[in-house]
């Protein structure tokens, strides 16, 4: 299962970020024995199938990591032949480093799981199985989606931000650009279903990949009733805290792991959306906790409603999770009394949780 793209799109407003990189010291890098480890068995996969590791990355990343073999297309026909066989070795060779050494270190693992992870998902994406539609429109959709964002009049940037601007800033990084992307959003978010619906499967891997485009919408009505709140509480958000970077380190791992599950058995719908959506809950509930000391009350409010409304609606009616979510996405935890747009917002959040449930609940009858 592949997360990325579409979750940059999403940007969680004021979102925890990750963790800073301390600088390195001059010299060669040392990689973990956990890595080296896992590399070696990885490619000991690709080797006893008649590849090397070389090759196979040329051929999965066009020739942007390694060179493009002479024989690619022979390559590629050969790989997704013998699918069945590499990728469940891959998996059984990373599993069994689980928990044990020399991959004790968890942060180790977790990057040794997600290049292997990233390296599989571009297999099936290559041989035209998995997640990700194999569609050229797939390939063209950020730059579709920043098509919209300039002929709304907005910076294409913001939908896809480079790392040096501010996180979070969806709306922008000022009151008079905030002011601008609220004044075309209804132009804009028009443009941007246009390009998902002009491109078959889309919507779909996006929802899978934690962007509802439907509850975005809804989220960014939030942010544009209260911009000014939104604006006060930037800079605040650029400094997470050492249990903000722990919330988000905790739901990355485990997003990673459903990703390597998902990988390595058939598995339901059901099954996949129950796995995620608790992730996203127990994210959201760690943030709101994280934050809640840090930054202004009202500030910390928006955040929080911000992203209770952009959770995807399979888990908004997803029966297991609903106790956690009416809890987290109460309206106290939004702090509504110290934002002044807020009044405008007619229909509480917790008003349409219980209108799904009970949607959820006559289905079951």
């Amino acid at each position: 299962m592949m997360l990325p793209v579409f979750v940059t799109a999403l940007c969680v407003i004021l979102s925890s970020g990750q963790r800073t990189r301390q600088r390195q010291p001059p010299g060669p890098v040392q990689i973990p024995q956990c890595i080296q480890t896992g590399r070696l068995s990885n490619n000991q996969c690709f080797v006893g199938a008649g590849h090397q590791i070389t090759s196979v990355d040329g051929v999965l990343t066009n020739g942007t990591m390694q060179p493009m073999p002479q024989n690619a297309n022979e390559i590629r026909s050969d790989l997704c032949r013998k699918s069945t066989q590499i990728i469940p070795c891959v998996l059984a060779s990373l599993n069994s480093l689980r928990g044990k050494e020399p991959c004790l270190n968890q942060d180790q693992f977790w990057r040794l799981e997600s290049e292997l992870v990233d390296r599989l998902t571009a297999y099936n994406a290559m041989c035209g199985v998995g997640a990700t539609p194999p569609s050229q429109c797939m390939a063209d959709m950020t730059q579709n989606m920043q098509q919209c964002y300039i002929k709304s009049g907005l910076d294409p940037s913001m939908y896809a931000p480079a790392r040096s601007n501010l996180r979070g800033a969806i709306l922008g990084s000022t009151k008079e650009i905030a002011g601008r992307f609220c004044g075309v959003r209804k132009e804009l978010f028009e443009c941007m279903d246009q390009v998902i619906q002009a491109c078959d499967g889309a919507r779909d891997f996006m929802t899978l990949s934690g962007y509802d485009h439907t509850s975005m919408i809804k989220g960014m009505e939030v942010l544009c009733e209260d911009s000014e709140v939104y604006i006060s509480g930037l800079m605040c958000f650029q400094r997470p805290s050492t249990s903000v970077q722990e919330c988000m380190r905790q739901s990355n791992g485990k997003m990673l792991d459903l990703r390597t599950e998902q990988l390595g058995q058939a598995m339901s719908m059901e099954r996949f959306y129950e796995k995620f959506c608790q992730i996203r809950v127990e994210q959201l509930r760690c943030d709101m906790q994280a934050w809640g000391p840090i930054c202004e009350e009202s500030a910390v409010g928006l955040k929080n409603e911000f992203e209770c409304r952009t959770l995807p609606n399979h888990c908004q009616r997803l029966q297991s999770v609903q106790g956690d979510l009416m809890d987290t996405c109460s309206e106290p935890n939004f702090a509504r009394h110290l934002r002044s747009g807020s009044a405008s917002v007619s229909t509480s959040l917790i008003t349409s949780l219980i209108s799904a449930v009970a949607v959820f609940t006559l289905m079951l009858i």
